[in-house]
């Protein structure tokens, strides 16, 4: 859950529209909630952090030697940090929960994570996640081409191409 949290906001513009007007209550539960379900879990974060880093250096040069890579990295790094610690991330969550939850649901999620199976779904849930996305990869690069080979042959059956 919170690799995709974290995935599509550092990945583009924020997700989140204007923030719902939300009860302090509800925000300590929803922040409680990605507490339990390990949304800030630090290998994950460091480890936006890095491709992150990575993808900035390389836009930079992809001919930058090892020494000034190294130091493209920690400035990166550094800014990520920084970035996360204001707080923005956090209430950009916050307001896609409010938007999807009642504070009901939130509640019940907290419930339902606090039990034994809940804290499975927490452990488990990054390597299905891996296995999932490892099968839909090869699949689709399976039926890729028939169905490349369907839509030419329909187009030229209509005509459009040839």
């Amino acid at each position: 859950m919170g690799c995709l949290a974290i995935v599509a906001t550092v990945g583009g513009a924020a997700l989140a529209e204007d923030p719902p007007e939300m009860a302090p209550e509800m925000r300590a539960d929803i922040e409680r909630l990605m507490e339990v379900t390990k949304a800030y879990d630090p290998a994950l974060v460091e480890q936006m952090s890095g491709a992150l880093a990575q993808q900035i250096a390389g836009m930079i040069s992809d001919k930058m030697k090892p020494e000034v890579f190294a130091r493209c990295m920690e400035i990166s790094n550094k800014a990520f940090a920084e970035m996360m610690a204001d707080g923005g991330f956090q209430e950009e969550l916050n307001a896609i929960y409010a938007r999807h939850f009642s504070h009901d649901d939130i509640r019940e999620l907290l419930a339902f994570y606090e039990t034994p199976l809940g804290k499975k779904t927490i452990e488990v849930m990054p390597q299905l996640m891996m296995e999932s996305m490892q099968v839909t990869m090869g699949w689709v690069a399976k039926v890729n081409p028939v169905i490349q080979e369907r839509v030419t042959a329909q187009l030229r059956e209509e005509g459009l191409i040839e």
